[in-house]
């Protein structure tokens, strides 16, 4: 009964999942600059200026709507996931049927 538990446990934790980040568009907030906006978010300068057709002498205003990347980023924890599975299918200590 044990072992079929923690073999449902384990299928469960291993199959991974898969999020979406919602936040491929920023609000710029009053004193934002481009250059902030992309290191805040981890993108190059020039690329979230590209994307969003700006160039060095163009200014952004409070309100403006910012593309930070040109599709949403995918993520899968599926690492983490058989990390958390192989701890639970090794805890086997009641080995009942």
């Amino acid at each position: 009964m044990i072992k079929a538990f923690l073999r449902t446990i384990v299928i469960l934790i291993g199959s991974g999942s898969t999020w979406v980040s919602a936040q491929n568009q920023y609000t710029v907030q009053p004193g934002d600059t481009a250059c902030e906006i992309a290191e805040r978010f981890e993108v190059r300068c020039a690329d979230l200026m590209a994307l969003n057709g700006l160039d060095e002498n163009d200014i952004i205003y409070p309100g403006q709507s910012l593309k930070i990347t040109s599709e949403p980023e995918v993520e899968s924890d599926t690492e983490e996931s058989q990390a958390q599975a192989a701890t639970v299918a090794t805890d086997t200590s009641d080995t009942t049927d």
